[in-house]
């Protein structure tokens, strides 16, 4: 500090001060009135006879570096680290609202929210009492907001469902179980979260329905044919509607009749009757043929001797193909799908061989076992397949052989022959010198039914949905059930023969069966009647074969030729 300034102050203390008021400053030493600069602090003090006081915070002089910053009459100080300024207005004092209530300044002292409660026992905000058109919370983010809008964790800080800043809430949404079907706008739905059957309607939109797939309901007349469908028409066999020509009279039949134009004269028919035309064809040699499939339209053919090579055909029977592919062996039995393309033959004392390339190639499935197998069914795709052996088994495979489970339910039995819906759901199968066997679960349980007796069972054949079975022993006569095999009919228009094969059309009403040193007879009426087809000959009938509407037939014989038949049904 300056000498001439601190004995100019210690003078002037001197001279004014009285002895009572010379009480004195310490650090540096001082007397009350001393004045002096602070070079460490850039700024005046006086001693007041006790303490350095700054000449600038006293209003006496102004500091270069304040330490003080704005002064406002009666307003409250606050220090931002740097400077005081005191600016700030009084704290509102005295509590406004309710218990509970969250307090807010309302300008003039505190109010209570009484939208907005507090409370203590459970440490819950709450918006309680706002208004049915009030919005009771708003989040409003910067105008850069990036991060979310709204967070809900739980008690361990596990992030549960997040509200981004362009509004897109995010979780799980596995508690989401009352959510209205029309709030997806995308996104694919489960196929669990569809019913097990779908609800009934009335299909109108459904326009490319299969007809094979109407159980119920009455098709209308225009889907029916071409032409104009009204009481003076009827339909004609080439699916048109047309007249009856002017001057004819239809008879008057009784219910359940056809009305037929049979010899240029309208008749009414109890039933049909098939006639048949046969060739024998000698294509594939003169064997011992014992077991034959059709396909559905029965064009495409396979055929298995007892001793030699399989053969098929695409054309009915006028040529044939010797398939090499799955040896020389002794066939037994032999199967095929709708369409042809998948078959399934069975050895006497080997295995069950399948293609799946209409007998272009094959292979042999061994899981089966090497057994005197005699009879294989299949459904329509040929996906299921059922198989019986000679004092064994039934076998089962619903993956068209790869695999194969044996089926103890039914016993080891003499099995013959076995058969099945198009849909491998019901079998059907015979024991030689026992009874029949019946499966409504694809062979998993088995039912004995004694009523056709114990005989010396051959073959048997199903219709589509497996209803209607028929059966042939050999010297004895031909039996029919209409109920899966619960009860069963002796037919005895076709008399008691060495019956060995039998065929049966979709729905069962068309059957063909062949005997062992006799004729082919055929039945348009599921049995009940049946007609000598002279015109195959008298032979030694082994396989029998049919297609789905039971007018194309074909047949092996024992040490001779395939034969097929046509028919025509009046």
């Amino acid at each position: 500090m300056t000498r001439g300034l601190a004995f100019l102050a210690v003078l002037c203390a001197a001279l004014l001060a009285s002895p009572a008021l010379r009480a004195g400053c310490v650090n540096p030493p001082g007397v009350n009135g001393e004045a002096i600069y602070n070079a460490d602090h850039n700024v005046m003090q006086f001693c007041d006879g006790a303490s350095w006081i700054s000449m600038a915070a006293s209003g006496y002089a102004t500091e270069v570096d304040p330490k003080v910053g704005a002064l406002e009459s009666s307003k409250w100080c606050s220090s931002n680290g740097t400077v005081i300024a005191c600016t700030e207005n009084a704290p509102v004092s005295g509590a406004g609202g309710s218990s509970g209530q969250v307090q807010y300044n309302t300008g003039t002292g505190l109010g209570g929210a009484a939208a907005v409660t507090y409370a203590t026992s459970g440490d819950l905000l709450m918006l309680t009492s706002q208004a049915a058109t009030d919005t009771p919370l708003v989040i409003k983010g910067a105008a850069d907001q990036t991060g979310n809008l709204l967070e809900f964790r739980d008690s361990a800080d596990t992030l549960l469902v997040t509200v981004s800043a362009a509004g897109v809430i995010g979780g799980s949404g596995a508690s989401l179980t009352n959510l209205d079907a029309g709030a997806l706008a995308s996104g694919t739905i489960p196929d669990a979260r569809f019913p097990a059957t779908l609800p009934a309607s009335s299909g109108a939109n459904l326009t490319a329905l299969n007809a094979g797939n109407i159980s119920s309901g009455t098709v209308p007349t225009v889907r029916l044919g071409s032409g104009t469908a009204d009481l003076s028409t009827y339909l004609r066999g080439d699916g048109a509607w047309s007249s009856v020509s002017a001057g004819t009279t239809l008879p008057d039949c009784t219910d359940g009749q056809a009305i037929m134009r049979l010899g240029g004269a309208w008749v009414c028919k109890d039933n049909w009757t098939c006639y048949f035309t046969w060739t024998e064809h000698t294509g594939a040699g003169s064997r011992d043929w014992w077991g034959i499939a059709s396909s559905s339209d029965g064009a495409k053919l396979a055929v298995a001797p007892h001793g030699g090579h399989i053969y098929t055909s695409s054309d009915s029977g006028a040529t044939w193909t010797q398939r090499t592919g799955a040896g020389y062996r002794y066939w037994s039995t032999i199967v095929g799908s709708s369409d042809g393309t998948r078959l399934a033959a069975g050895v006497y004392d080997g295995y069950i061989y399948t293609s799946s390339d209409s007998g272009a190639t094959w292979t042999a499935r061994t899981e089966a076992g090497d057994r005197n197998w005699y009879g294989i069914a299949n459904s329509s795709d040929g996906a299921r397949l059922a198989a019986v052996a000679q004092n064994d088994y039934i076998y089962t495979s619903s993956d068209s052989g790869a695999t194969w489970t044996a089926r103890t339910g039914a016993g080891s039995r003499n099995w013959r022959a076995i058969a099945s819906s198009s849909d491998g759901t019901k079998l059907a199968a015979v024991v030689r010198s026992g009874y029949i066997y019946t499966s409504g679960d694809s062979g998993a349980t088995w039912t004995e039914y004694t009523g056709a007796g114990d005989r010396d069972w051959r073959a048997i054949a199903s219709s589509s949905d497996g209803t209607k079975l028929v059966a042939v022993a050999y010297n004895s006569y031909i039996y029919t059930s209409s109920d899966s095999g619960a009860t069963w009919t002796q037919q005895a228009g076709a008399g008691s023969r060495g019956w060995f094969g039998i065929a049966s059309s979709s729905d069962g009403s068309n059957l063909a069966a062949g005997v062992y040193g006799g004729y082919i007879y055929t039945s348009s009426d599921s049995g009940a009647t049946w007609t000598q087809q002279a015109g195959a000959g008298s032979r030694d009938w082994f396989g029998i074969a049919s297609s789905s509407d039971g007018t194309k037939l074909a047949a092996g014989v024992w040490r001779n030729y395939i034969h097929t038949g046509v028919g025509t049904c009046d």
